[in-house]
């Protein structure tokens, strides 16, 4: 294989991480969903008319601290993966790791918040199984959410840097054949590459709005925003990249 078509597989590499990145973004959302199952045992249990009250308030009650056991084991399970990304990712400046510590602090807080909650289920009656399962929902959107959100989005945004690296390199690296080989006058190769530059410039620009908007801890929706912005202005660049290649590889000898 030729040194040229080495680099261009290495390129497909990073194409294809970045289309599966995007993708995870979305499907990183869908944790501690629990079954349509459970709730239909619940209602079932509710409308069978072979219990009487006794049993059904029994039967009701096992099963509602059976379905908060599963809630608050996975919202555990949930902080404690985040935190652990979290606390791997690597970061550069003072401030993004302030960010990061701050961050890492907080899903702390609410993995021992959880806890403490997990060690009430035990005794709760049916009335105080209602009232926790709200309680524990108005917690999760008041105090986990967004801190969750941000550091998912701070995750990716930091492993994304590496990937801005490489391109910088790709790009680096195709300008320098671009003028050795005086291909610069050739009006179809000068187009496709100035499209690539202009792509990856948008990628720079999407890349520290995000990273500005995490700073200052803007809506979560936000910073993603910019973070699939920046991904595909990179998934743009590598396009013509790919263009690029095969113009120039017409032009020289194999």
């Amino acid at each position: 294989m030729t040194q040229r078509k080495v680099v261009f597989a290495g390129i497909v590499f990073v194409l294809l991480f970045l289309l599966l990145t995007v993708k995870t973004l979305a499907a990183a959302e869908q944790t501690c969903v629990l079954s349509k199952e459970k709730f239909d045992e619940l209602k079932s249990i509710q409308n069978n008319p072979a219990f009487d009250y006794a049993q059904e308030i029994k039967a009701e009650l096992d099963l509602r601290k059976n379905l908060l056991r599963e809630t608050v084991g996975c919202a555990v399970k949930d902080a404690e993966n985040i935190k652990s990304s979290l606390d791997s990712a690597a970061v550069s400046d003072a401030d993004t790791k302030k960010l990061k510590d701050e961050l890492s602090g907080k899903l702390g807080d609410a993995i021992n918040y959880y806890e403490l909650q997990r060690l009430k289920i035990d005794d709760l009656g049916l009335q105080g199984s209602r009232d926790f399962s709200r309680s524990l929902k108005d917690w999760r959107d008041g105090n986990y959410t967004t801190v969750a959100e941000l550091a998912s989005n701070l995750i990716i945004w930091s492993r994304n840097q590496d990937i801005i690296k490489t391109t910088q390199n790709r790009i680096n690296q195709i300008n320098q054949t671009v003028y050795v080989l005086k291909l610069v006058d050739n009006e179809e190769i000068q187009n496709l590459w100035e499209e690539a530059s202009a792509n990856f410039k948008k990628a720079l620009d999407f890349n520290g709005q995000a990273g500005e908007s995490l700073r200052r801890f803007d809506s979560p929706d936000k910073s993603l925003e910019e973070i699939k912005s920046s991904l595909d202005a990179l998934a743009d660049t590598y396009k013509k990249f790919f263009e690029l290649s095969d113009v120039i590889s017409k032009m020289l000898p194999g």
